[in-house]
């Protein structure tokens, strides 16, 4: 038995020896593979110690003609290693490269750890490059992610390491990472934001500087201050881990406020400051590679200039502007103080949230009649502007009024998903928690800059289809072509239906809230958007469109809120209706009409009596009819025939002795004929259109005793030209009683 063991131990040592060899003899010729497939890829490339040190940059800005707005050039301020204080340098290592002064450019656990969790998320979101690594990549490399960039990146990055110290390193890092505001270095970044030297810079500013090199365009101050603050503070979570500060500390820079330095600012800085945004959000632009560059833009001086004065209000609130033209999908002008952030739209969101999904789901048209009146939906119970109702309204005139009742109405029939799906179509984020009432008067989780808010009216001024506006038409670095703008618009409605919002709120600049702009003689649309309660308001709005512009203005408050009577209606209305008149629009072009909306003409009394859409019939005299437009397949089904079949209903026969009673209920546009029938013989015995003075009681007195009366009605309609008559209505018989004997003494009164 030992024997036969001791074989079989021997024939599997033998096996996995075989094994092994041959493992180790694949995995020897992989592993060499690599070597020589790595060594070919990376020759000619080696460390040009001229980049590292290269802070010279030009950026040059140009308008829609050609012009140069700006020019951004020089070298950069860059501060030697002795300037920069050392919680400036820890925040930076700590976010972005803890082991930094122990890894030899390349941090092996870290680089394990990110593989480890990409494998386990089938996907690279997480990175593990280290400080020597990026400061490589920005300053020899491009963006693209490759095997071979990556092995370029690791020979140079040890290269760097052996020709430089770790200090020499850091400080060319910080003089050359990008920190959006067109601030490269941190000398520029501190200067920029907080307008400081790096040597005044807080410890709370530094973390918040640290922050934002993982990505300016979302974690800038400027940009999006929450996100600051919440990266900010991750900066000085790891700085206490990784015991760079104390606990005091940390609790103190927590609590600090970011302040901002916001200095004099020319005309065209508000719209290069969201052209330089656009700038770093462009695909495979890198703002390293942008650094020698030219951007052509859509700004145009003169219209910036209109809402530059537009914004002087005293101080008192804060103004938001912005231009679009129409054909080119440019901001031809942009302004804001507070940088475009989000706020709560108010009625400004109605026509995309309320009135257009309506529309497209055909659940209304612009004269389908709603009930404005006080109402409670399960325990919302909305109120209009005033607390004033207005009864049965059209939907064109409910959107004129601004109502909240009826707008909320129309949410409550379409859906609050469909409201959310239209929303996101045209641009406008909300969240799960939007789906309620609340939606229809502009109330949402997120909020919407004006940008945004502004651009989705282009769903309608674009009948139907709409893209995004943009600041920059084309980029050119090293006078080579490296972006061109082409607008793709995509289709978010339909025309007709785009068209008909486009005659709904051509009825707000005329009749509505935006009412000042109807002194124009242009060709525009509009709404406004009052956000605030009776302490006051926070926000006011007026979006208006020509076929030509758009013009979104929003005022916001302060420290403190603005006065209930800065409503939409009211200051931007205002600066919006000085902004087109010196605009210089083509007074001719008017809005595209659809083939698919027709007009119809409807029967006026069941409108207005019954609030019913019943079209009126070639009878109908023009006094009882009222106009309505309709998209193509869904206009009324019903016709009304009151003119050209008349009819009685509710005409009723009482007798009383020998009188007989008829109540006509006579209308104010037909006539009737009264017909009494005895022994065979038939006549009239009224005619209304005969008489001076109508009656709806008409009195008949029966005097052939004994006889009966058969009573019948006609009704019918004279139109001038002809008499059309409708069917005849029996009323009903009667006998007239016979006299009584007179008793023998009638002639004694005793």
């Amino acid at each position: 038995m030992y024997f036969f063991r001791k074989i079989i131990n021997t024939n599997t040592m033998k096996k996995l020896l075989k094994f092994f060899l041959i493992f180790t003899s694949v995995a020897g010729v992989l592993l060499l593979s690599c070597v020589i497939y790595a060594v070919c890829v990376t020759s000619g490339y080696s460390l040009d110690k001229e980049r590292l040190i290269d802070t010279d940059y030009t950026i040059e800005f140009y308008d829609v003609n050609g012009e140069e707005i700006s020019v951004y050039s020089g070298k950069n301020l860059v501060s030697e290693k002795e300037e920069i204080p050392s919680h400036v340098k820890n925040a930076f290592i700590a976010v972005e490269d803890k082991r930094f002064y122990e890894h030899k450019g390349i941090d092996g656990k870290a680089l394990g750890r990110a593989a480890l969790n990409n494998i386990k998320s089938f996907s690279f979101k997480e990175g593990a490059s280290t400080i020597s690594q990026q400061l490589i990549k920005n300053t020899h490399l491009t963006n693209e992610k490759t095997i071979k960039r990556k092995l370029i990146e690791f020979k140079l990055t040890r290269q760097l390491e052996r020709e430089f110290s770790k200090d020499e390193i850091l400080e060319m890092y910080l003089n050359t990472i990008y920190f959006g505001k067109n601030s490269y270095g941190i000398t520029s970044a501190a200067r920029n934001y907080f307008d400081k030297t790096v040597r005044e810079l807080s410890l709370s500013e530094s973390a918040a500087l640290a922050g934002v090199v993982k990505a300016p365009s979302a974690y800038s101050p400027t940009e999006n201050m929450e996100k600051c603050k919440t990266r900010r503070n991750l900066v000085l979570k790891l700085m206490l881990e990784q015991n760079m500060i104390s606990p005091d500390e940390y609790s103190s820079a927590v609590k600090k406020e970011i302040v901002l330095t916001h200095g004099e600012k020319s005309d065209s800085a508000f719209y290069l400051s969201k052209t330089k945004e656009e700038l770093e959000n462009l695909l495979q632009i890198s703002p390293y590679s942008a650094k020698k560059c030219k951007i052509y833009t859509f700004y145009d001086p003169q219209k910036q200039a209109l809402l530059c004065e537009s914004a002087k209000n005293d101080g008192q609130y804060r103004f938001t502007g912005i231009i679009l033209d129409h054909e080119t999908n440019g901001v031809s002008a942009y302004f804001s103080h507070d940088n475009d952030e989000k706020r709560q739209a108010g009625s400004a969101l109605k026509p995309l949230a309320v009135y257009a999904p309506a529309i497209e789901k055909n659940f209304v048209s612009e004269c389908t009649p709603l009930l404005d009146e006080k109402t409670d939906f399960g325990g919302y119970s909305p109120s209009n502007y005033g607390d004033q109702y207005g009864g049965y309204i059209s939907v064109k005139e409910s959107l004129e009024r601004s109502s909240n009742v009826c707008a909320v109405k129309l949410l409550n029939g379409i859906g609050t998903k469909t409201a959310r799906d239209f929303l996101q179509k045209v641009g406008i984020e909300t969240a799960e928690e939007d789906e309620t009432l609340a939606l229809a008067l502009g109330s949402s989780a997120y909020g919407v800059t004006l940008k945004d808010l502004t651009s989705a009216y282009g769903a309608f001024s674009g009948y139907g289809k709409m893209e995004k506006p943009a600041f920059i038409r084309k980029i050119e670095i090293e006078n080579q072509l490296k972006y061109q703008y082409r607008p793709q618009p995509r289709e978010v409605m339909s025309e007709a239906g785009a068209c008909m919002m486009n005659y709904m709120l051509s009825g707000v600049s005329r009749n509505g809230t935006a009412k000042k702009l109807g002194a124009l003689d242009l060709e525009i649309a509009a709404k406004t958007g009052t956000v605030g309660s009776k302490n006051g308001n926070t926000d006011a709005y007026c979006i208006s469109y020509s076929p030509e512009y758009t013009v979104g203005i929003r005022f916001s408050s302060g420290e403190t809120l603005m006065p209930n009577n800065v409503t939409g209606g009211a200051l931007p209305a205002t600066k919006s209706f000085h902004i087109w008149k010196n605009l210089g629009i083509n007074k001719e072009k008017k809005f595209r009409q659809s083939e698919n909306i027709v007009k119809c003409e409807l029967d006026k009394l069941s409108y207005e009596q019954d609030h019913l859409l019943v079209l009126a019939d070639e009878k109908t005299p023009a006094k009882y009819k009222t106009e309505g437009y309709f998209i193509k397949d869904f206009i009324p089904k019903e016709t009304s025939t009151r003119f050209s079949k008349p009819k009685i209903d509710n005409a009723k026969l009482l007798v009383d002795n020998n009188e007989i009673i008829i109540e006509l209920c006579q209308t104010e546009y037909n006539e009737y004929i009264v017909y009494c029938e005895i022994a065979g013989v038939k006549k009239a015995i009224y005619d209304s259109g005969k008489e001076k003075q109508k009656t709806d009681c008409f009195t008949h007195v029966m005097e052939q005793s004994g006889k009966v009366y058969a009573y019948s009605v006609v009704p019918y309609f004279d139109c001038g030209e002809e008499k059309i008559y409708g069917e005849e209505v029996f009323l009903g018989k009667a006998r007239c009683p016979k006299a009584a004997d007179l008793p023998d003494d009638w002639w004694d009164f005793d």
